[in-house]
């Protein structure tokens, strides 16, 4: 919330970075990664592929979750041929929630210019990281066992960002010539 009040960038609302985030720390960065760059790419080729197709949204939608479903199989295939992914440790849930996610940028893709969309997901993949970071801090963690009350705090910052009505940091710098004159 506050990086789209305060600072202006646009994401794919809360749930998404937070999901990537628990989705990160459940499969470790590096394979989180590279199935993220899998999905991201699956999205990619899926959405130049239907784009030239004309049919309805919905039928559109499942065929790009199909596609990117392949492509995610195709990569779990070869990572555990190369043993870079242990199948065991691997739980479905995470990757099953990656590829639900995936439908998101899905449509923002189908919805959106390049641009916008890769800006949309960029933004919501770094917060995901940052929060994966912010989940694996031990500090942290201990923090909130040892004090689950301070939860709360969230609770008035929340309102203090939804309570600014000033200009985003992207405004300056998107308005500076107005803002010379």
């Amino acid at each position: 919330m506050l990086i789209r009040y305060v600072v202006g960038l646009p994401s794919l609302g809360i749930l998404f970075p937070i999901a990537l985030s628990i989705t990160l720390l459940a499969t470790g960065i590096t394979i989180g990664a590279a199935l993220l760059i899998t999905i991201i790419l699956a999205t990619t080729i899926a959405q130049m592929l239907l784009k030239k197709i004309r049919i309805m949204h919905m039928p559109k939608l499942a065929l790009s979750i199909l596609m990117v479903s392949i492509f995610v199989f195709a990569t779990l295939v070869i990572g555990v041929s190369y043993g870079q992914i242990a199948i065991r440790s691997l739980s479905i849930f995470p990757v099953l929630l990656l590829i639900l996610l995936s439908e998101r940028i899905v449509a923002i893709q189908l919805e959106r210019k390049l641009g916008e969309t890769l800006l949309i997901a960029g933004t919501s993949i770094g917060l995901g990281i940052i929060g994966f970071y912010l989940l694996s801090w031990k500090m942290l963690q201990n923090f909130i066992i040892l004090y689950p009350e301070a939860i709360f705090l969230l609770i008035p910052f929340n309102i203090i960002v939804g309570r600014y009505f000033g200009l985003r940091i992207t405004e300056y710098f998107r308005f500076k010539d107005v803002k010379e004159r």
